[in-house]
């Protein structure tokens, strides 16, 4: 993919270890584009972060998913939300507002990925509690590097321990 290509399409999940001695950190991503989830996935893959991707691909998977996450054990609940605003079948606001509102979800981290460039989209998720807002990139190399960008946040999560 060079860097003037978008998002690709195709689904899958991911499960990758770079080293198997390392952690695998868990994250949790909400998107409903197949194409965006296949490229997370490779992304993860090729940044060297060894994650466990779980996915809910529509609004009311998400809600579903959250709404049973405080029974999980905490060391299986996701470290990290990799969150996009604008899904089909809901706002990505409306979840996030419910992650932070769940006394056992609050602390974990938000990270907005949208399309969306719209200050008041931005201003919006932080007034909710995102960790922080990133606009999809053009370039496969810079959204690799941002995803690398994020090895504090999984390493700082109250999960994370």
């Amino acid at each position: 993919m060079d860097g003037t290509q978008g998002f690709a399409s195709g689904a899958c999940a991911v499960r990758s270890a770079p080293n198997s001695k390392v952690p695998m950190h868990r994250v949790l991503l909400v998107e409903d584009n197949p194409g965006d989830i296949y490229l997370t996935k490779i992304a993860f893959e090729e940044s060297g972060l060894a994650v466990q991707l779980e996915t809910a691909t529509s609004y009311k998977e998400a809600r579903q998913l959250v709404d049973s996450l405080p029974a999980r054990p905490a060391e299986q609940r996701p470290q990290l939300v990799l969150l996009d605003l604008n899904l089909v079948d809901g706002s990505g606001h409306e979840l996030l507002a419910k992650l932070k509102q769940k006394p056992e979800l609050s602390r974990i981290p938000v990270v907005v990925v949208t399309t969306s460039s719209y200050p008041e989209d931005q201003a919006r998720s932080a007034a909710l509690g995102a960790a922080r807002y990133i606009v999809k990139p053009n370039s496969f190399d810079e959204f690799v590097q941002i995803l690398q960008g994020l090895k504090p946040l999984l390493e700082s999560s109250p999960a994370a321990d």
